[in-house]
């Protein structure tokens, strides 16, 4: 069944170059929070998020660590060439950041028109020596071998080689201070290229005070891909190629959420995960088979709907015949206005693009709401974008 028609034109607005915040504060908590409640709009600070959330309530976090993905090598003709790791070529991510010899990406590739299949560029460091071979190249992406000297996994080659990712829109080169900045508190999950900026307001501290307030903390994992970053194209935002991004959930999450539900999400990539989880089990429920990939159009479907704890319980009982304490699946969840969320009672987001499905996302939740929020936080001077400001939607229903 095809996506609901939405034209990209309705999930437009301007966005001053002058409100994008480009670098952090250097206070995490520090932050704005728009809070949307019931249709209405107030204005607080991160730091007293506590007193805006519902009670009982359960807030969860995707603990997903972002790689320093992009690598820049530099021809001896002086061509500087970029590569950003976006996905392990048919190997488990955590095996293939586990390698100590080689691995194979898929990679975007910067300044494409000087490289050439089947060359090998080659960067020094303190440790040795890392190759890069061209294996294919194609229109979007180029599959690249890597080699190193030192016997370092790749995921610690590629913190001492690489650069964070920072959204190209930032139009910045990132800084020392952004390895940190850039990354969650509880960043724990290493395998995203790409932020879930949601949760980069919080502190230890701060978790410490929601949980001192009875506010129930979990954790999931959704690796973000570089497809949140990538420009919609298309005319009709249904007609957007959503990529697959990589979660792992395990058996002590699920167990959890049964007694939590429903939830808030820290951020849309939290959304995606825990509503994914729910159309997994429904599918598992309703079909007996467990699809390794949630496809977009699935939650479309005319489907009978079922309580979420029993599609939880249907993934746990999945996981019991398989012996096993987590799930790897992909996602390629795509929330639209018309979806109805059956999981997340609410949603911690920052300030997204315009055009963007971060922004139809927000849509989905509140109706045309959106555009009076966006409004509000643009009169009044709110930061947007990754290293802006918050905010607290809570829809009416």
């Amino acid at each position: 069944m095809p996506l609901p028609s939405q034209p990209l034109a309705d999930f437009d607005y301007a966005l001053p170059e002058g409100q994008i915040a480009r670098y952090p504060l250097d206070d995490r908590g520090a932050s704005r929070l728009l809070v949307y409640g019931q249709g209405q709009i107030s204005h607080a600070v991160f730091a007293d998020l506590a007193r805006y959330l519902p009670r009982p309530c359960a807030l969860v976090m995707n603990n997903t660590q972002v790689l320093a993905a992009r690598l820049v090598f530099n021809k001896t003709s002086g061509a500087r060439i970029e590569l950003f790791c976006l996905q392990p070529y048919r190997m488990p991510l955590e095996k293939s950041l586990q390698s100590r010899q080689w691995a194979s990406w898929e990679c975007m590739v910067g300044n494409k028109k000087r490289l050439k299949l089947g060359e090998t560029l080659e960067m020094n460091k303190t440790w040795g020596r890392l190759w890069a071979t061209v294996m294919q190249l194609g229109n979007e992406l180029a599959l690249i071998r890597f080699h190193w000297e030192g016997g370092l996994p790749f995921a610690q080659v590629l913190d001492e080689a690489g650069m964070v990712p920072l959204p190209p829109y930032l139009h910045r080169l990132p800084q020392p201070s952004d390895k940190a900045r850039y990354q969650t508190v509880y960043a724990k999950q290493q395998g995203a290229v790409a932020a879930p900026t949601a949760g980069l307001h919080f502190t230890p501290m701060h978790i410490d005070l929601l949980k001192s307030n009875g506010i129930e903390i979990g954790y999931t994992t959704l690796h973000v891909g570089a497809g949140t970053f990538q420009p919609v194209k298309a005319t009709d935002l249904s007609k957007h190629h959503m990529h697959a991004e990589k979660m792992a959930v395990t058996r002590g999450f699920l167990s959890w959420l049964k007694g939590v539900l429903p939830v808030i999400a820290v951020g849309t990539t939290s959304f995606r995960c825990l509503e994914s989880v729910y159309w997994l089990g429904h599918a598992l429920l309703t079909t007996g088979q467990l699809p390794q990939v949630l496809e977009s159009g699935y939650p479309y479907l005319a489907h009978h709907p079922e309580n979420p704890i029993d599609t939880i319980d249907a993934l746990l009982a999945h996981m019991d015949r398989q012996a096993i304490e987590k799930l790897n699946l992909d996602t390629r969840l795509f929330v639209l206005p018309g979806y109805t969320p059956q999981c997340c009672h609410g949603l911690i987001t920052n300030f997204h693009q315009p055009k963007s499905t971060l922004l139809a996302l927000v849509a989905a939740l509140v109706g045309p709401d959106w555009r009076r929020i966006y409004q509000e936080a643009l009169a009044h001077g709110y930061r947007f974008l990754s290293y802006g400001d918050s905010s607290l939607i809570l829809p009416k229903t």
